[in-house]
């Protein structure tokens, strides 16, 4: 949790973003609680977040 937290501040001042996909039950619960989900992005699955990464580049 500290490694995921410490590369989205270094990210941020990037203007970069870290996306997650197809999170278990228990991990997407985990950062919920934590609070982590306020500053992910988290996706259903694989495709969908290609999908959007590939729509940020153009």
């Amino acid at each position: 949790m500290r490694v995921i937290l410490a590369t989205s501040k270094t990210l941020k001042e990037t203007d970069g973003v870290i996306a997650l996909c197809t999170l278990g039950r228990e991990t997407r619960y985990v950062l919920e609680i934590t609070g982590f989900t306020k500053f992910l992005t988290i996706f259903p699955d694989r495709e969908k977040a290609l999908k959007h990464w590939r729509k940020e580049k153009e």
